[in-house]
């Protein structure tokens, strides 16, 4: 008898294990992605402050380059390139908020750069003149908020 219930209590404790790892996954996936929203938020908002006309933007996270573990984030945002004035001005301003940012002159639908080797991003838009658009970007490395604890970062 002592057997049997040993046997429950165990099979019940490895339930409860994977059910919480389970439940610590999806939370720590909403984290980043809510991150990753936000950061998308700050960099819209800083574009839009410049009058940069955005055709589309979008970011991915999660082990975006090189080896070990960790959760990068990368956003990118589809401009038309009459409507940013002064380029030197916009990366200024977002290289407040960034670790590093940069500009595409000759943007295609995907975007891939040194800082997101691993998951390419790419745009929905169908670039019909690639003259008429630039890629301006942003990547971080970490974010003190992030949960190391999501499966995309390792």
């Amino acid at each position: 008898m002592k057997n049997k219930q040993m046997l429950a209590l165990i099979a019940i404790l490895v339930v409860a294990i994977v059910i919480g790892s389970a439940l610590a996954g999806c939370t720590s996936t909403t984290t980043n992605k809510q991150i990753l929203d936000t950061m998308l938020d700050d960099f819209s908002t800083i574009l839009s402050t410049q009058s940069a006309e955005i055709i589309e933007s979008k970011g991915v996270y999660g082990k975006l380059n090189g080896n070990g573990n960790g959760v990068n984030y990368f956003g990118a945002a589809l401009i038309a390139k009459d409507s940013v004035e002064d380029t030197d001005s916009l990366l200024a301003q977002l290289d407040e908020t960034f670790e590093t940012v940069g500009i595409l002159e000759t943007a295609t639908q995907t975007v891939k750069t040194e800082y997101n080797i691993h998951q390419a991003l790419q745009f929905d838009t169908v670039l019909s003149d690639s003259n008429i658009y630039i890629c301006i970007y942003f990547y971080n490395s970490t974010h003190p908020d992030s949960t190391s604890a999501d499966l995309a970062g390792h």
